[in-house]
């Protein structure tokens, strides 16, 4: 059915919102139909691209992240219309509100069910960033039981070639 991208990564200021854009401009390039979700309470990036198609999800409750309200982005991602690409941008803030939630809702098989293939995105920096990365990284594989598992689900890493020292 539909081909969703998380991009994911616990350490701030690393280009996931740069990727998501990159990602949605090839795709319209290649006429693909695109939908997109700016989970960034703090940084919403994403949608503030007002020529693309971005839902901005409020996740935020007296202050608190909220996890129930990513139940709306989850259906949104079970419905995803057939031959469409979703993006889901999520900020450094929420990385863990986001990922326990996706590991708790056992979303990966109710989205495989569904017809559905997900591929996580996921930047490694170099420089001074670089353990900060990897620990980003390593807390989304460990985190999402389905992840090694899935046939469906794969995973992009993208190194950021600006910073080459200590890569």
């Amino acid at each position: 059915m539909a081909t969703i991208h998380f991009i994911l990564q616990g350490k701030g200021g690393v280009g996931k919102s740069m990727i998501a854009v990159m990602l949605y401009q090839a795709l319209r390039h290649f006429k693909k139909e695109v939908l997109a979700y700016d989970t960034d309470p703090v940084n919403a990036t994403l949608s503030s691209f007002k020529e693309f198609n971005v839902a901005s999800l409020d996740i935020m409750r007296d202050g608190n992240i909220d996890a129930r309200k990513f139940d709306v982005l989850l259906e949104a991602l079970v419905n995803a219309p057939q031959g469409a690409h979703v993006i889901v941008d999520n900020g450094a803030s929420s990385f863990i509100a986001l990922g326990a939630y996706l590991a708790e809702n056992d979303f990966l098989p109710l989205l495989e069910e569904q017809g559905h293939k997900v591929f996580f995105h996921s930047i490694v920096t170099g420089g001074q960033a670089l353990g900060d990365t990897i620990q980003g990284l390593a807390r989304l594989a460990l985190g999402l039981p389905h992840l090694p598992h899935c046939g469906l689900a794969q995973s992009l890493f993208w190194r950021d070639c600006h910073r080459r020292q200590g890569f």
